[in-house]
């Protein structure tokens, strides 16, 4: 809503205050023309994920509308996360279609999309990038989830399928894409935020605090400063040690980047981000006797952690006529360290060698990455599109795993039962092409493909493990090199019936690389890479003149010599290849806006993800045909309503609720005539309530309102069998923010 303004101001100042509170900005092209945009302080903050109208999107590596991709994508509204206190992926994950987390000891948190896993501690089938450059590796231990604090980014964008011919390695089920807001040289702006909470049965109120300035310093640079500050309050109790709230979280971060405008076709953007999260205890609930709702019962002195995120990139970009060059470096690691209480696994070897029966272990993971990306775009009049590029990857992984003897009463150790160094790298070099043409102004056709040369390097590494051999001195193992040679590809037609709604078919694939295994006896010295096939049709657009919004699709998922994570007789894991599974299903998305200010939202997704073949004779694990992928629901669905009115001429007030349902699930495969856990199903309700004024905006909002207690891991198969990981009880917040 606009206000009277008086005074004498030049034409754009003038216009900058008719507009002062209306989350509108004042954007100049390069022929001074000027055009009135949503501020990206001041976004749509109505939902979770989004397929509504003209969303802007970079999933194919170019600016489009999110309905003229022809790729099945739910697009997150970041503002909405940050202000309903949802700021961990666990948080929101189940509002988007296709997409499962479970969460898991070490920094092992399995994700899939369209049910492509076999676990958590195997090599990820998601990839993850920060403004498109690679995060985490696609090696050993490389399930490192990047949980970006959403204050200053743009939006989320979640991929459900493969992507191996833009996005390469390891994104054979799908991608999540983290796009961060690029500092602007038009105008001084920014945003404060500052928040409350109060978790179920909690030891203390949690916090979060988060500000980002826009600053232009010319006409041609401009810089951008972001930081937070967070509390998760703790909410599960050990009584055996005395504590309460052991799973509280703390961590703060900020983001700085610049924008430099060389001349009217060269722009430089650099970035530089850093996160801390500080844990003293774990997200268990130990089930068992003398314990009750959110309690656990571990060793003392276990279940800290501590990661630091770092992530970097420099991104130039040139527009040479028809040509359109862009260079992308990154570079990020991750230091992540942990212990917890592994008596479960290793108290009966300890026991027999220290005569203690506790078993603290200890991590420490220092993967870092090194990414360059060249890629030239042109267009060949209006009827072909095409982009071809060159990728390289330079990876490496160093992790210290430490098994102790401990006193399980009063963690003191008294011995080392397994120490161990590991060591692992990669190499990637790739090129790839993607290639569109327009047969006529409805009928296109997309191809693409590309090459990669992998080398996945093991060892060396250094094991001593006396509770396994008896032997104190150190076992130095050789370096194993594994070289993989694979391919992917793309073929997608479509057909625009208006031009604001298409089918589309898909046929892409992905894949992971393979590598080699730490030598114990039994264990195969290399795996190799296993690979998706896609299938799929779909719709999507907008109907009834942009009054409903559509993103529907049919898919098989074809995936041929799983890899399976797999463990010897003294808990040492390896990797191994089994026959073949599959995912088919359907995924119908809608968004109806039946009048203004009403939005209602939601989807339902049927997933049947199951093998096709066994595992292979001498597995330590057993899967037969039909045999469930873990962790994958049948079905899920989601709905979300809001609607906002306008009280007098200034004041915005809405409310909204979501309800998410999310199907039962099995558990990890186990041993042949072992019974696979299963997880029942639960639905979880949410309510927010909220008012904007000039700029202001209150958020009140009840996540979790029936406080269920919705099981995401644990059980037969988990490392603790005695544990479960649930989703986060009831919390109750109100935030309060100024966008200017």
């Amino acid at each position: 809503m606009s206000h009277a303004i008086e005074g004498s101001l030049d034409a754009r100042a003038a216009l900058n205050e008719l507009i002062r509170g209306t989350g509108l900005e004042i954007v100049s092209d390069k022929g001074g023309i000027i055009v009135l945009r949503l501020n990206a302080f001041m976004g749509n903050r109505s939902g979770g994920a989004e397929n509504g109208s003209d969303i802007v999107v970079t999933a194919q590596k170019q600016s489009q509308r999110a309905k003229d991709v022809p790729i099945p994508l739910a697009v997150v509204n970041t503002g909405n996360l940050t202000d309903n206190g949802k700021v961990l992926l666990k948080d929101y994950y189940n509002t988007i279609p296709g997409l499962q987390i479970t969460p898991s000891y070490e920094q092992n948190t399995m994700i899939a999309i369209r049910g492509i896993t076999t676990g958590s501690s195997a090599i990820p089938t998601v990839g993850f990038v920060i403004d498109d450059v690679p995060f985490g590796s696609p090696i050993a231990q490389g399930n490192s989830l990047p949980d970006i604090d959403p204050g200053d980014l743009e939006r989320i964008e979640v991929l459900r399928g493969p992507q191996g011919a833009l996005y390469g390695a390891s994104s054979m089920g799908g991608l999540i894409k983290f796009v961060t807001r690029t500092p602007s040289t038009d105008r001084f702006s920014g945003r404060v935020e500052a928040g409350i909470s109060a978790i179920e049965n909690g030891a203390q109120a949690g916090y979060q605090v988060r500000g980002a300035f826009n600053i232009p310093i010319s006409d041609n640079l401009a810089v951008r400063l972001s930081g937070f500050r967070r509390q998760e309050p703790g909410c599960i109790d050990d009584p055996s040690i005395g504590r309460t709230g052991v799973n509280e979280l703390r961590t703060y971060g900020g983001r700085f980047s610049v924008l430099w405008k060389v001349g009217d076709n060269v722009s430089i953007i650099g970035s530089a981000l850093y996160q801390s999260d500080r844990g003293d205890g774990v997200s268990d609930v130990t089930v068992g006797p003398g314990l009750g709702d959110l309690q656990q019962k571990f060793i003392p002195g276990t279940g800290a952690s501590h990661r630091v995120t770092e992530a970097y990139s420099l991104t130039v970009k040139a527009d040479l006529g028809s040509f359109h060059i862009v260079s992308l470096t990154g570079y990020n690691k991750t230091r992540y360290r942990d212990n917890f209480d592994f008596s479960a696994v290793f108290g009966g070897y300890v026991n027999n060698t220290f005569g203690v029966s506790g078993a603290p272990y200890a991590d420490d993971f220092q993967p870092e990455n090194l990414t360059e990306e060249l890629r030239l775009t042109k267009k060949f009049g209006d009827r072909i599109d095409w982009v071809v590029g060159g990728f390289l990857a330079d990876d490496t992984n160093n992790l210290h795993q430490t098994a102790y003897a401990a006193n399980p009463t009063t963690g003191q150790i008294v011995g080392v039962g397994d120490d161990g160094y590991y060591h692992y790298k990669y190499h990637e070099y790739a090129v790839f092409t993607d290639l569109t043409f327009h047969a006529t102004d409805r009928l296109s056709v997309q191809v693409g493909g590309r090459y990669s040369s992998l080398e996945n390097i093991t060892g060396p590494y250094s094991i001593v493990e006396p509770i396994f051999t008896g032997n104190t001195n150190p076992v130095i193992q050789k370096v194993l090199d594994a070289h993989f040679h694979p391919a992917t590809y793309l073929v997608t037609p479509q057909y625009k019936i208006t031009k604001d709604l298409m089918v589309y078919a898909r046929f892409a694939s992905g894949f992971r690389p393979g590598g080699g295994n730490l030598l114990f006896p039994g264990v195969p010295v290399t795996f190799n890479p296993d690979k998706t096939y896609n299938y799929e049709v779909g719709l999507k657009g907008d109907l009834i003149g942009h009054k409903l919004s559509i993103d529907a699709s049919l898919y098989y998922v074809d995936w041929k010599n799983i890899q399976v994570f797999e463990y010897t007789p003294t808990y040492h894991g390896y990797t191994g290849n089994g026959g073949r599974a599959k995912s088919e299903g359907v995924e119908v998305a809608l968004t109806a806006r039946p009048w203004t200010g009403f939005t209602a939202s939601g989807w339902v997704d049927y997933d049947k993800a199951v093998l096709t073949d066994a595992f292979p004779t001498g597995a330590s694990a057993y899967g037969g045909p039909g045999d469930r992928l873990p962790s994958v629901p049948a079905w899920s669905a989601n709905g979300t309503i809001r609607q906002e009115w306008p009280i007098g001429t200034e004041v915005t007030a809405y409310a909204g609720g979501t309800i998410t349902y999310v199907g039962d699930r099995q558990g990890t495969f186990l041993a042949a005539g072992q019974t696979r856990q299963n997880f029942p199903a639960y639905t979880q309700v949410d309510l927010s309530i909220g008012a904007k004024w000039k700029g202001w905006e209150t958020n009140i909002y009840v996540n979790n309102v029936t406080d269920k207690r919705g099981v995401l891991e644990g059980g037969v198969g988990y490392s603790i069998p005695t544990s479960f990981f649930y989703i986060r009880p009831r919390i109750v917040g109100v935030s309060v923010s100024k966008s200017f």
